[in-house]
């Protein structure tokens, strides 16, 4: 989905690079990136703490890290409920990985959340 909507709007492969990473491990080289997306994956995320910390390695000082999951709650769509993490733990884990300026939004999609953290300069 990610690569076709790339290709629809004409986005080089050098602006917006899709991988399909490790549950442990986000393969990020030092400071490689602006901004780091996972959808719907975090709740997979095996030693989320160490899991943040590497991601945040692998982003720029002032890089987004920007999570989307599904809401621990019955929704049409997703994993089990009891496999969901809520908002604030994930916001809680990036703090705790040293992110700043963490926002939660739960209202512009209907089923999933989305947390948006900066690496500090």
């Amino acid at each position: 989905y990610m690569q076709k909507k790339r290709s629809e709007n004409e986005i080089s492969e050098t602006e917006f690079e899709v991988r399909k990473v490790f549950y442990d491990d986000p393969l990020l080289d030092p400071e490689e990136v602006d901004l780091f997306l996972t959808v719907d994956t975090y709740h997979h995320i095996e030693g989320r703490g160490q899991y943040l910390k590497r991601a945040q390695n692998g982003l720029r000082k002032g890089g987004k890290m920007v999570i989307v999951d599904f809401k621990k709650e019955e929704t049409e769509h997703g994993p089990p409920v009891k496999i969901r993490v809520e908002a604030e733990t994930v916001r809680k884990e990036l703090a705790l990985a040293g992110f700043k300026d963490i926002t939660i939004d739960t209202n512009t999609l209907p089923e999933q959340f989305i947390v948006m953290a900066v690496r500090p300069n």
